[in-house]
């Protein structure tokens, strides 16, 4: 049985992490230096692995991600009202 959380980082990840997101979460990880190959972040996200530090950047890739979805959302809607 999942946790709340665990339920509500799965669906993040399932929901806005784009196709070819782990080259961005490497890239992004080592700016925050912490060292880290495409597999490793691949192998985080399906749970083989336990990495708090590359967990932690892919959820705030995966939000940043979703704030962008939600920001394009919104201008189409506003472009469909007018």
């Amino acid at each position: 049985m999942q946790s709340h959380k665990a339920e509500e980082v799965a669906l993040l990840f399932k929901d806005f992490l784009p196709h070819g997101y782990s080259q961005d979460v490497v890239n992004l990880a080592n700016e925050k230096e912490i060292e880290v190959s495409s597999g490793v972040v691949r192998s985080v996200k399906a749970g083989l692995v336990k990495n708090i530090k590359v967990l932690t950047v892919l959820v705030e890739y995966a939000k940043e991600k979703k704030e962008a979805a939600k920001k394009e959302r919104e201008q189409l809607n506003n472009l469909l009202s007018k």
